[in-house]
């Protein structure tokens, strides 16, 4: 994520003594796996976000049983509830919607600091 980042003139830097990560000196990025699991009639997606510090951004990178990248979603931190564990399905997806991609292509290009 850090060398795409760098490539559009952004600048990427690991926080000390965390799992976080500063993009351009302005926010901070937390990057976290969503595994899936079929618990129910739908296929439930789970991911923890436990951290000392808050990120601003959590990436999420959806995966299947087969340890797939299926999409990704950036989220405001500030909008999550409170917790370590969120598990989304059903209606939570189209409430989601609107912070899903297929790639992270969208977040590196809101990271450029050069034309592409």
């Amino acid at each position: 994520m850090g060398d795409r980042i760098r490539s559009y003139g952004g600048t990427f830097s690991p926080i000390r003594w965390s799992s976080l990560f500063t993009v351009n000196s302005e926010f901070t990025i937390a990057i976290v796996v969503a595994r899936e699991f079929a618990k129910r009639k739908y296929n439930d997606w789970r991911f923890s976000y436990k951290s000392r510090q808050k990120p601003d951004l959590l990436i999420v990178a959806r995966v299947d049983n087969d340890a797939r990248i299926k999409d990704y979603y950036t989220l405001p931190y500030c909008y999550l509830p409170r917790g370590t564990w969120l598990t989304v399905s059903g209606l939570n997806y189209k409430r989601l919607e609107s912070f899903r991609s297929e790639a992270l292509e969208p977040f590196f290009q809101l990271c450029a600091r050069k034309s592409t």
